[in-house]
């Protein structure tokens, strides 16, 4: 039995079993024996659907995160408050830690995340690569693991139905549009392939 070398192994995103599947260029698509996870899928061009994806949600991204999400009227006092302004209050309190991991979490990941995977979608379909093309996939895949807009979201829904007993609470046209971003970020994150990426970028001179 011929050893398996550490550096060829991949893991499995779902149950981390270690495999060597990923060395056979030959299949378009393979899936972990044990959980049946897609490990690598259909060697195909990019997926213009993640771009589509990446490019509606850039557009809806400054209305989402400027506009308001809620507006409040309770005991006399009206309010209406957006992302951006969340974390504003947040420094104003103190909580400097807590508004830097929310800018991070809720605004940073997720631009960067639509914005680089719109960008390696334009490379593969323009088949130029720059030098700097891996660090792009790199910052991407990292982006995508903090991109958390949904936690923030579930967190303004659970604040929602908690106010609308003791006072009036309206969704904004800032809700929309961050309704409308998180479907782009989740389509994004479905049809962008990562190890298509990797392969086109190996195979750019074959």
């Amino acid at each position: 039995m011929t050893p398996i070398r550490p550096d060829k192994l991949c893991a499995c995103p779902d149950c981390d079993l270690l495999l060597d599947a990923l060395d056979d260029k030959s299949r378009n698509q393979q899936r972990c024996p044990r959980c049946n996870a897609l490990l690598l899928a259909e060697h195909r061009g990019p997926s213009n659907l993640a771009l589509a994806a990446a490019v509606s949600g850039l557009i809806l991204f400054v209305p989402a995160i400027t506009l308001p999400i809620m507006e409040v009227n309770m005991v006399g006092r009206y309010g209406s408050h957006s992302l951006l302004s969340g974390i504003e209050r947040l420094l104003i309190e103190g909580e400097t830690a807590l508004s830097v991991l929310v800018l991070l979490c809720s605004i940073a990941a997720p631009f960067l995340q639509l914005f680089l995977t719109a960008l390696i979608c334009l490379c593969i379909n323009r088949r130029r690569y720059p030098n700097h093309f891996p660090t792009l996939l790199k910052v991407s895949h990292w982006m995508q693991e903090w991109s958390m807009l949904e936690v923030f979201a579930m967190g303004a829904l659970v604040a929602y139905i908690k106010m609308m007993d003791p006072g009036e609470v309206n969704l904004a046209n800032g809700a929309w549009c961050v309704a409308g971003l998180l479907i782009c970020l989740i389509v994004t994150s479905q049809h962008f392939h990562q190890h298509s990426a990797w392969r086109y970028w190996s195979e750019r001179n074959s």
